[in-house]
């Protein structure tokens, strides 16, 4: 299971030295009032990182994932296709 969140900043020496490997700090929004979430800090190794706008991004978070980046213009493009 993967969470969306935005790398929210760097950790400072001493959670870097707590740590004892690479992390980030992450902010996970909720669904559908992305302001309101949790900050975590995770392992860099374990993070997959997309390369979606941050307008994107929350437009999947918001929609509670109906709306993925690229599927609305697949679907207009399939669309246009069709018509032409």
């Amino acid at each position: 299971m993967w969470r969306l969140g935005f790398v929210a900043g760097t950790p400072s020496p001493l959670v870097r030295r707590l740590f004892g490997e690479e992390i980030e700090v992450v902010f996970l929004p909720h669904t559908p009032n992305p302001v309101s979430g949790f900050v975590h800090y995770v392992p860099k190794r374990t993070l997959l990182y997309l390369d979606w706008s941050v307008e994107d991004a929350l437009k999947v978070i918001i929609s509670g994932g109906v709306l993925q980046p690229g599927v609305e213009n697949a679907v207009a493009s399939a669309a246009a296709s069709e018509a032409g």
